[in-house]
């Protein structure tokens, strides 16, 4: 398997949040995961404790939700991170060094693709 074909099969986004976030999170049969916002207190909001921010995320794209602070960012595949999901990344415990080698993967897959 070449770098293109296993670069489309993941979503290095949701795997890097995936590997970063230490917090407990629930999963609903809607495919939705839900975690304890990391963005309500940078929002002015306090601290989230009721997990509700959810996630959904495929193969092509991150979305993020918070009912509390009112939070959204999203990504999809082909797209370069928004400043709000950079900032969401970096909340949630994704290293700088990670956020770097997202984007330098984003422009490889979108040249490619």
């Amino acid at each position: 398997m070449n770098f293109i074909d296993k670069a489309l099969q993941t979503n290095f986004v949701w795997d890097a949040f995936d590997r970063s976030y230490l917090g407990r999170r629930k999963r609903r049969s809607s495919g939705f995961i839900d975690i304890n916002c990391p963005m309500c207190v940078l929002q002015g909001e306090s601290a989230d404790t009721r997990y509700r921010c959810g996630l959904k995320s495929d193969l092509s794209s991150l979305g993020v939700n918070c009912f509390n602070c009112g939070f959204k960012a999203k990504w999809s595949r082909g797209w370069m991170l928004s400043k709000d999901m950079k900032d969401f990344l970096a909340a949630s415990g994704v290293p700088d060094v990670e956020l770097v080698s997202i984007r330098s993967e984003e422009r490889r897959v979108g040249k490619e693709c």
